[in-house]
Order: C-alpha cells, then sequence, then structure tokens
C-alpha cells in the first residue's frame, strides 16, 4: 500500500545510493521523520504492514505495540524487517531534523510495479 510518510533518507545509505564510494557497505537506513502526528500514524501503519520489529544491539529483536503518539516518545527507533535494519529518527546527531534537512534534499521518485 502506498503512503504518503515524509521522511529523508540519510546516512551512509543515502550517500551510496547518490554514488558516493564510503569504503564500506553500510548495514542499515537511517530515515529522518517529520514529528508530526498525522504523519507518524502513517509510519505505524507501515510498520505493521512490513512487521517491523524493534532491534538491539545483541542482535535479537521483538514486537513492539505502536501508534503515532507512541512513536512520538522516543528520538530513535532501531528496527528490522524482512528486508533488512533500519533506523528512524528526528534530529539526527549535527544534522538537525526533517524541516532543516528539507530544502537540500534530493526528491526521488521511485514507481514501483503494481501487484
Amino acid at each position: 500500500m502506498r503512503r504518503r510518510v515524509r521522511f529523508i533518507a540519510i546516512g551512509g545509505w543515502a550517500a551510496q545510493a547518490l554514488g558516493y564510494d564510503l569504503g564500506y557497505e553500510t548495514e542499515d537506513i537511517d530515515f529522518a521523520l517529520q514529528r508530526e502526528r498525522g504523519n507518524l500514524d502513517l509510519v505505524s501503519s507501515a510498520l505493521t504492514e512490513l512487521g517491523a520489529r524493534v532491534w538491539t544491539q545483541h542482535e535479537r529483536s521483538f514486537a513492539f505495540g505502536h501508534d503515532g503518539q507512541s512513536l512520538m516518545d522516543k528520538d530513535v527507533w532501531n528496527l528490522v524487517c524482512e528486508y533488512g535494519r533500519f533506523d528512524l529518527s528526528y534530529e539526527p546527531a549535527a544534522m538537525g531534523g526533517y524541516e532543516e534537512l528539507l530544502p537540500n534534499a534530493r526528491k526521488v521518485i521511485h514507481r514501483s510495479r503494481r501487484r
């Protein structure tokens, strides 16, 4: 299902996607989210559909209940789903938040095949 989540891909994966050679392969994808309840309700719905789980440093994961409000209660979420690991944050270190990153973000449109 397509949602209109407001996010910006950041970090190593985003740099590699733009063609930069970091000299290493990143292990996850980092996203800066717009911290607004309506947006986070959409994120919560997507997380449910993905079967996202909280990921720990001990390489374990566990299910968690969430909605837009509860996603606002923590600054960073380290998650995993069948597609891999990803982090959600609102104000990544030394980057500012979604609103500050937005003016310099590159818009990428992905057109997926409909099933």
